[in-house]
């Protein structure tokens, strides 16, 4: 069953708001909370996702404006701040193959040309 986004814990958010040391708190905003019901206005009415791949139409239609470029052009993407794995990772294993193909090509030089066998 899913909770409602209002009742789900994190306990690194929790961590960061309570024992980091930074010296500016990023895990808040400084903004006290406020309920929904003093709003005076419905979750739905709040919502800035669409069922469009192409994200909310006025979201889209004012960033259009701000930018001074036409709709078609914005795309809004979620989730593209998280998406570091996507050049880590390979990175990583781009790094892990030229060390390992290096060592091998040194233990093979060794192992096969007597010029350059090392005295010990």
């Amino acid at each position: 069953m899913k909770q409602p986004r209002s009742t789900i814990r994190s306990p690194y958010m929790e961590w960061a708001k309570l024992c980091s040391a930074a010296p500016y708190n990023l895990a808040t905003s400084g903004m006290a909370e406020y309920p929904l019901a003093q709003l005076g206005a419905d979750l739905p009415q709040l919502e800035i996702n669409d069922s469009s791949p192409y994200g909310y139409p006025p979201l889209r239609e004012r960033l259009a404006r701000k930018s001074q470029a036409p709709p078609q052009c914005v795309v809004m993407a979620a989730g593209t701040s998280l998406a570091n794995h996507l050049a880590i990772w390979p990175g990583v294993a781009i790094m892990l193959a030229v060390m390992g193909l290096n060592f091998l090509g040194d233990g093979l030089i060794d192992a096969l040309d007597p010029k350059y066998r090392k005295e010990m």
